[in-house]
């Protein structure tokens, strides 16, 4: 080569352009912590690539320093290259270059340090709830997952930790038949032959009309399942699940799920599936988690619920706990999709004994028969507000009943479907400690 000292000096000055992009490109993810966009959690993308930023802004620091020392240890031109051989200016670029990496690395911070935040808020929760001593009333399963921390950057970066081996499935199993109208569940059950296992009964959102029990968030099932229980996801009468001629009623919903615990509780099906009907669960995330919080604090009230099936707690994601209090849909809505017939457009108050708050509020009633509840909730949810779980934890705690209540900063409607962000590894860390603290009840 005829004029290495050419060739050395256009490769760092590639190198030195990509290290300069870099730091740049750090600007576009930290717009959107900063920006208009609240939600973190649900599936922005540009608010994602923080994780990469946070790397992506001290390496451009690193590689820019050591490629202009390089480049410029030798002129480059006359004005240019004695330019910067003067050492203080070097200096002076190069300092300029180190605080703009550590300036773009600490703005990135909050999307780390928040969610530790959030876990060391949900553990004073725990405390305040089951006492100081809570965490010595539960251990970590000697084998199965088992997040040791509510954030972690390691899973983050390398996903959950849980061997789909040690589970097995089932799918579109009918429990139940009307007319027409099949309903059946999916279930994530552990591949173990020991037993019986605890099960959760996992209810689908969609606005109690649409979607199907298949939009749970399958690594959720698989890694309860894994953890040792046996995870249920069900049918309850939406207009778009398969197999459904028609939108049941809010009341036949209920019926529906009643008749679920009926098969559940039959000795060949708790038999075939390893289930200890002692100790069951329900879990939901918007409509299912209004289901799930209505089934943990009056399933003997508004459904024959069969008792066999002992619902020792409720998990609810973002559900509606007070329907007539719910901004987003009407009196109209309401009777047009089928939830409820022609009395509620004359009065609205035909919807609360659907709605958990009814049972809580009245402190004429009783709670004797309502089970610990584990609420999440993201404080910018614009489908259910914040204020609906918000009050149900407060009537929980006036009450004195056993109700955990996490909110997720910056959460929009669905903040866990990504498995490896802040709001999954939360709920779940939360989720396993919750099911360890009611069955040791």
């Amino acid at each position: 080569m005829k004029n290495p000292e050419k060739v050395r000096r256009i490769i760092l000055i590639i190198f030195t352009i990509i290290f300069i992009a870099l730091e740049c490109v750090t600007i576009w993810p930290i717009t959107g912590l900063y920006g208009s966009r609240l939600d973190w959690w649900g599936g922005n993308s540009t608010i994602r690539a923080t994780s990469i930023a946070v790397f992506g802004a001290p390496l451009g620091t690193i590689g820019l320093v050591v490629t202009l020392h390089f480049l410029f240890k030798q002129p480059i031109t006359m004005t240019v290259g004695y330019l910067f051989r003067q050492k203080k200016v070097l200096r002076g670029v190069q300092v300029c270059a180190i605080t703009a990496g550590i300036l773009l690395t600490c703005l990135c911070m909050p999307y780390f340090a928040i969610p530790v935040q959030i876990g060391q808020n949900a553990r004073q929760e725990f405390a305040e709830t089951w006492g100081s001593d809570w965490e010595s009333q539960i251990a970590a399963p000697s084998s199965g997952p088992w997040l040791g921390t509510p954030y972690s950057l390691g899973i983050y970066y390398t996903g959950l930790p849980y061997d789909r081996s040690t589970i097995t499935k089932t799918l579109d199993v009918e429990f139940f038949q009307t007319g027409n109208d099949s309903f059946t569940f999916d279930v994530f059950e552990p591949a173990a032959s020991d037993g019986p296992f605890p099960a959760i009964i996992c209810i689908h959102g969609g606005g109690w009309c649409g979607f199907d029990k298949n939009t749970i968030f399958e690594y959720q099932r698989e890694y309860l399942a894994a953890a040792g229980y046996v995870v249920f996801t069900v049918q309850y009468g939406a207009s778009q699940e398969s197999e459904r001629t028609r939108q049941f009623s809010m009341q036949e919903i209920m019926d529906n799920l009643a008749h679920f615990s009926d098969w559940l509780a039959v000795p060949a099906n708790t038999a075939q599936y390893k289930v200890d009907l002692a100790h069951c669960f329900v879990n939901g995330l918007s409509a299912g988690g209004h289901l799930s919080a209505l089934v943990t604090v009056a399933r003997y009230n508004v459904s024959a619920w069969n008792p066999a099936v002992n619902v020792v707690g409720g998990i609810d994601f973002y559900g509606i706990t007070d329907i007539r209090h719910w901004v987003q849909i009407n009196q109209n809505w309401l009777n047009a999709s089928g939830l409820f017939n022609a009395s509620v457009l004359t009065d609205f108050t035909v919807v609360d004994p659907f709605s958990p708050i009814t049972y809580i509020a009245d402190e004429d009633s009783n709670v004797s028969h309502v089970a610990p509840l584990l609420i999440f909730h993201g404080d910018v949810d614009s489908v259910v507000n914040v204020s609906q779980s918000r009050q149900l934890d407060a009537l929980c705690d006036a009450r004195g009943l056993k109700c955990i209540y996490i909110e997720i900063s910056r959460g929009e409607h669905v903040f866990e479907g990504n498995s490896r962000e802040a709001g999954a590894q939360i709920s779940l860390w939360a989720i396993e400690r919750f099911l360890k603290l009611c069955l040791s009840q």
